[in-house]
């Protein structure tokens, strides 16, 4: 698939000239979570009447879904309100409140729930109570949710489907490089739809964070997400500064926004980058040299038998820093695992 055609597309679709190929589009699109997003931009531009067959049967079943979601969410969020347990729901729960609409838009595959770990025993209480068990875990995964994870997986099923639920009290797994405090998240939380979400700079830091640090697989999701954020909602820029160099996110934050203004046409004021380059490290700012749409898509090769994605790949300096990290935790965890 044509990078720049899928830039124009999410960027500019009401002036689209390219020459699509539907097939193709289809395709990269699904396979990168977005389905539903780019259907929702084209719409009756697309000419193949089986690509958009596929697209409708796509947002109808990610509209089931997410109802079925944010059903659960809302019996969840009551529960949470009734015990007085502070919490906010991130990622993509918090997303939909707040930025998509309609709600197929975004596609969800679970409910992530942030909250203090000295809740946790209440929280396994009232899932529990609602149908939820926690997920079977194998030895080896064991010894990483119990010595590494910053959250643990529950699910219950219905008879809409199954419903997984992540209950986090860190917003990254454990030793992550950053300083981001659960308690300064769930101190800055608003309220949208009857639902706790993060304040909208903190989503932005949040989404960055996972994004690099974790390297998760549908990069191009999150930069929609991102995109729409600043698009539809007034963002405070000097408190994003603040937060992102309280939390130590401010080199993740400075790539990922110029990313956003370079290949996303995402407004964003010229003194956030002056303000964040002052508090990034040199090999940092030298990277930022090196941004180029190479390093956002790879080539994808379609192979029936492995599931495919085309990611979005950071520049070799920055993905260095933060991969060295996550080898030595690797290590150590293997260690730990023969003793």
């Amino acid at each position: 698939m044509n990078y720049q055609t899928v830039l124009n597309i999410i960027n500019s679709p009401k002036r689209i000239k390219d020459k699509i190929n539907w097939q193709e589009l289809i395709v990269f699109s699904s396979n990168n979570m977005i389905g539903s997003y780019i259907y929702g931009l084209l719409g009756e531009k697309i000419t193949d009447s089986e690509v958009k067959t596929k697209f409708k049967k796509e947002a109808i079943k990610n509209l089931q879904i997410n109802i079925l979601l944010l059903r659960e969410s809302k019996k969840i969020a009551h529960h949470l309100k009734t015990n007085k347990i502070n919490y906010v729901f991130i990622k993509g729960v918090s997303l939909l409140n707040t930025i998509y609409t309609p709600i197929n838009l975004r596609v969800l595959r679970d409910i992530d729930l942030l909250i203090k770990k000295k809740n946790l025993v209440l929280i396994k209480k009232i899932l529990r109570k609602e149908g939820y068990c926690e997920e079977k875990l194998h030895d080896i995964h064991s010894n990483y949710w119990k010595n590494y994870s910053h959250h643990l997986p529950f699910s219950k099923k219905t008879k809409y489907g199954k419903v997984l639920v992540e209950v986090h009290w860190d917003v990254l797994e454990k030793g992550n490089p950053f300083t981001i405090k659960t308690e300064d998240i769930l101190n800055n939380k608003k309220l949208s739809k009857s639902y706790c979400v993060p304040c909208f700079e903190d989503m932005i830091i949040i989404s960055l964070s996972s994004l690099f640090y974790q390297q998760v697989s549908y990069y191009l999701r999150n930069f929609i997400d991102i995109k729409l954020i600043i698009k539809k909602k007034k963002i405070n820029w000097r408190k994003l500064i603040q937060k992102s160099i309280k939390y130590g996110t401010n080199d993740v934050v400075l790539l990922g926004l110029s990313f956003m203004k370079k290949y996303f046409n995402t407004n964003i004021p010229d003194f956030v980058f002056s303000n964040l380059e002052k508090n990034s490290k040199k090999r940092i700012k030298n990277a930022l040299k090196f941004i180029n749409i190479n390093y956002i898509f790879n080539k994808y090769y379609p192979n029936k038998n492995q599931r495919f994605i085309t990611q979005i790949r950071m520049c070799p300096i920055h993905l260095k820093l933060y991969n060295l990290y996550k080898l030595s935790l690797l290590l150590r965890f293997k260690k730990k695992c023969k003793t």
